[in-house]
């Protein structure tokens, strides 16, 4: 780590990750690297990422796969006083010229803002025309790939060398095969062969029409991801649908990404086996466009198999403030749907109930009327609710989506109208008790409805916003607010109108006569006030079923843990503890897949779960760690002696004092003997140094040995580094004092071993 990545908030991704199983960069077969555009604790709970990994590891085993992520703000400037570009690659630590291909995952739409403040920074020509044969080719995807029109010029020139439109599965691969450099082509030509892709299409030119990519049954099994460090790490999800039936006419992914798609119960059940198997997640998150309030109104026992299964936070997206502006969106939820949803969640035991809603700027006086009547009926339901859940109020404003009916409505761009809409359900709501949140201010939907709203002359933004600095959860600089400010006071006549069925939308080669016919009848029934209705009502769910899950719930709740031996090896030092429980059960399942279905989790104890070591410190070694499972005893029988990570082993769970063993860097580390012995006089525990400095003895007394620090030890200088062997008790200082270094990031230089835990007396 000669480099500062130990200075990084997100120094745990840039440490070597085993679970990418890279090949030596020098004998790789294709290098790709895969950027995304947030940081990565923004998108650590998402896939796409995870997805383009499976998918290139699928299609060329050989391959070195990479990851990149819009560094925080901190860490970038971490980056440029090192003389990195932000676009580095977290296990190569290269930069993007040494790639042959970058895939760019693009989620939303002021995301697209990052994209050139990435290139600019690195180094990289902005355009594709730009780029020669020393640049790798950038293909840009994800759910935005549609809205990403600002990305490029009238001319079809293009900020990513090609923009892939679809749902990659099995395309990925083909994309690999065609546009790394192994045939000799040039990269142009190259390209052009990609085109041949479904839904790729290539920067130069605007096609008269092309269509999106689907989902390929042929494509082959994915392989495994890599495990990524992180709060996430031990989580794994699965899409249970894809798209939407509902097609409301707001809602960009529920047209985008069609057709409708349910995953049988069998495929899930293989699904999720296979992620467990493959990332030693201890829990598993189900991902859906198409969860309704009808549905749980309309479903019996459905709540109850939800409750059961230990659910208790709620979420319903209500949409428009009354039933007229549920119609305009296209909303099918009638208010007694809702009444009874929330009268059901107020008769059971749950936490917390969010009913979101979308402020359009056409709400009247009638429609905050109902929103006012609806309010103080739930009001009335929480006072004859014996225990009633906290409800939160969550607007946001709606922006006018391409490839939605609703590109043709016309967009009000002023901010005084959104103002007084959110000031009025502001008021509203807080009136009768309730939270009320704004889910964005008005500079930030200012900037997303203009980058939906415009055509291919949008890049000048784009750069203005991107020359402000990159867009995070902070939101947009005072320089970005100002640049869109005045963008909208240049371009408000062309924005602001309601557009005919004709109107020359960008992108428009993705529809066809037919496509373009079906969203502005939507868009006139909209107007209208007609759409149809849900009437359709939900087979029950038996109660066995949901006697059933709450049984398999309660009898999860008293599975005691077993406590067995573990050893994590040096190539998991600093991966963090999540990452730690979920690389120990993953590669016990590699040895025993027939444990999949019988253990549950797998916790490390001593290390992580206690604050001895710390939780910056890089350590490995020998640990105990708590397995759960239905079966213990056939879970013990699996192990043996010898097996690794897990063990069987008379172990605590517990732990009373540890003998580990600590390298430290000698030019950053000087004088480790004395600066500990100094330490510890600071805390009422002192020592005696016995012998030379770099060949010493601790001699600790009764009386400092009584506060359960440091209990024995010795310390030596070998190769440029000091090692120091301690016995430590119960109380924590390792991390605390290897700080008092200097900044607190020098402690994750230190590598420490535990080499032998030993029980807690008594």
């Amino acid at each position: 780590m000669a480099l500062p990545f130990h200075r990084l908030r997100d120094f745990r991704l840039y440490l070597p990750n085993v679970t990418f199983e890279n090949p030596p960069w020098e004998r790789a077969g294709p290098r790709v690297l895969i950027l995304r555009l947030s940081p990565f604790s923004d998108v650590q709970k998402s896939t796409p990422h995870l997805f383009l990994a499976r998918e290139v590891r699928g299609a060329v085993p050989d391959a070195y796969v990479d990851l990149a992520f819009l560094p925080r703000p901190s860490d970038a400037e971490v980056l440029e006083e090192a003389g990195l570009p932000p676009i580095l690659g977290t296990q190569s630590h290269r930069m993007l010229a040494e790639f042959q291909l970058v895939l760019v995952s693009n989620a939303w739409l002021l995301e697209q803002v990052n994209l050139p403040w990435l290139l600019s920074r690195s180094g990289v020509p902005l355009w594709a025309s730009e780029r020669g044969e020393e640049w790798p080719p950038i293909i840009l995807g994800g759910s935005n790939a549609s809205a990403a029109h600002a990305l490029v010029s009238e001319s079809g020139d293009c900020m990513a060398d090609a923009i892939f439109f679809g749902e990659g599965e099995g395309g990925v691969g083909e994309i690999l095969r065609l546009l790394t450099p192994a045939s000799g082509r040039p990269k142009r030509e190259r390209l052009q062969a990609a085109a041949q892709v479904p839904g790729l299409w290539i920067s130069g030119m605007l096609p008269l029409a092309m269509r999106k990519a689907v989902p390929r049954t042929d494509a082959a099994e994915d392989a495994a991801a890599p495990l990524l460090p992180g709060p996430e790490a031990a989580t794994a999800r699965v899409a249970i649908t894809a798209g939407c039936p509902c097609l409301c006419s707001f809602c960009f992914e529920g047209h985008d990404r069609r057709p409708f798609r349910e995953v049988p119960a069998q495929e899930l059940l293989r699904r999720a086996r296979k992620l467990k198997l493959e990332t030693g997640a201890s829990t598993l998150e189900l991902e859906s466009f198409n969860f309704n309030t009808h549905i749980l109104a309309r479903t019996p026992g459905l709540l109850d198999l939800e409750i059961a299964a230990d659910k208790h936070s709620y979420t319903l997206g209500v949409e428009g403030i009354s039933g007229r502006l549920r119609r305009f969106l296209h909303k099918s939820l009638e208010e007694a749907d809702l009444l009874k949803a929330l009268s059901m969640l107020h008769e059971r035991p749950v936490r917390e109930v969010k009913l979101f809603y979308i402020l359009t700027c056409r709400e009247a006086e009638d429609d905050f009327q109902e929103l006012s009547r609806f309010v103080k009926a739930l009001r009335q339901i929480r006072r004859r609710a014996p225990s009633a859940p906290r409800v939160v109020f969550s607007f946001g404003y709606l922006v006018r989506m391409p490839f939605t009916p609703l590109r043709h409505d016309a967009a009000e761009l002023e901010e005084p109208p959104w103002r007084a809409a959110s000031g009025r359900v502001q008021s509203i709501c807080e009136t009768h008790g309730f939270e009320f949140r704004l889910a964005s201010d008005w500079p930030e939907f200012a900037a997303s409805q203009a980058l939906a709203r415009g055509g291919y002359s949008l890049h000048p933004l784009l750069e203005s916003l991107a020359a402000a600095g990159p867009i995070t959860d902070g939101g947009l600089s005072e320089t970005a607010r100002a640049a869109v400010g005045q963008w909208l006071s240049r371009h408000q006549s062309e924005l602001k109108p309601e557009r005919p069925q004709g109107f020359p939308f960008p992108f428009g080669f993705l529809d066809d006569e037919d496509r373009r016919r079906f969203f502005f009848r939507q868009y006139e029934r909209a107007l209208q006030g007609t759409e149809a209705r849900f009437q359709a009502g939900r087979a029950e769910v038996p109660p066995a079923a949901i006697q059933q899950v709450g049984e398999l719930v309660r009898g999860k709740r008293r599975l005691a843990p077993v406590t067995v031996a573990a050893h994590v090896p040096p190539q998991a030092a600093g991966m963090g503890r999540e990452w730690i429980d979920a690389w120990l059960l993953r590669d016990f399942l590699a040895r025993h897949p027939a444990q999949a279905d019988n253990v549950l989790s797998v916790m490390e104890l001593i290390a992580a779960r206690t604050d001895v070591i710390g939780e910056e410190l890089r350590w490995f070694g020998r640990t105990t760690a708590a397995v759960i499972a239905w079966d213990t005893e056939g879970f013990l029988a699996s192990l043996a002696p010898q097996d690794l990570p897990l063990r069987l082993a008379t172990a605590a769970g517990q732990t009373g004092e540890l003998a580990v063993q600590i390298r430290l860097p000698a030019q950053t580390f000087p004088y480790p003997a004395s600066r500990l012995a100094a330490f510890l006089r600071d805390a009422h525990a002192p020592v005696t140094i016995k012998g030379p400095a770099r060949d010493c003895a601790f001699e600790v007394s009764d009386k400092a040995a009584r506060k359960r620090m440091l209990l024995a030890g010795s310390c030596r200088t070998d190769s440029g580094e000091h090692v120091l062997d301690l016995t430590v008790g119960a109380r924590p200082f390792l991390q605390e004092w290897l700080q008092s270094f200097g900044d607190r990031e020098l402690a994750r230089l230190a590598l420490v071993e535990i080499r032998s835990p030993r029980p807690a007396a008594g």
